[in-house]
């Protein structure tokens, strides 16, 4: 599914809930079924704005390695009286440290085989995405996406122990 699809679904979903909640505004109150089919309704936009995010979040980087690039190219071939300033996008050091170097290679592979269906492409996604995170709230709300995108249980070791890490990487 091309970027422009998923955003038109987004869209729609968005369109979806604000045309349920605005039949629900004059009513002194919303019936329970309502108020879960307007919930369930969120929630599949959280999901689905995660996931966005996640395989998206990509081909924004790779179009930023393009431009880096073609920067120091551009560089090289200059004379040295023209050099000019540049200031990065993300010149903004953090001080947290790299996820994956956080992740044991034992729990690597549980991660991996349990929580991304034995997907290492779309694990090594999410790291990235998550070391791209400035803060523990951002993360946490990422990582809960995860966890509803890919059905983590609950009361999974795995995925507890996932999230851990994830967290203590902000401390």
């Amino acid at each position: 599914m091309d970027i422009k699809q998923r955003r038109r679904e987004i869209t729609e979903l968005i369109d979806s809930i604000k045309e349920h909640s605005d039949d629900l505004t004059d009513r002194p109150h919303i019936p329970t079924l309502e108020f879960e089919l307007i919930l369930a309704k969120v929630e599949k936009l959280f999901k689905e704005l995660v996931l966005f995010n996640h395989y998206y979040s990509e081909i924004e980087t790779s179009s930023e390695k393009v431009e880096v690039n073609t920067t120091a190219a551009a560089k090289k071939t200059e004379a040295p009286s023209e050099k000019k300033t540049e200031v990065k996008k993300d010149s903004i050091q953090r001080t947290w440290p790299d996820l994956k170097n956080l992740i044991g290679i034992n729990q690597k592979f549980q991660v991996v085989s349990e929580l991304f269906k034995g997907n290492q492409e779309e694990f090594n996604d999410a790291v990235n995405q998550i070391n791209t995170l400035y803060n523990k709230e951002e993360a946490l709300i990422y990582v809960q996406g995860l966890k509803a995108a890919y059905g983590w249980k609950d009361e999974s070791p795995v995925a507890e122990g996932f999230i851990k890490v994830v967290m203590n990487r902000y401390q």
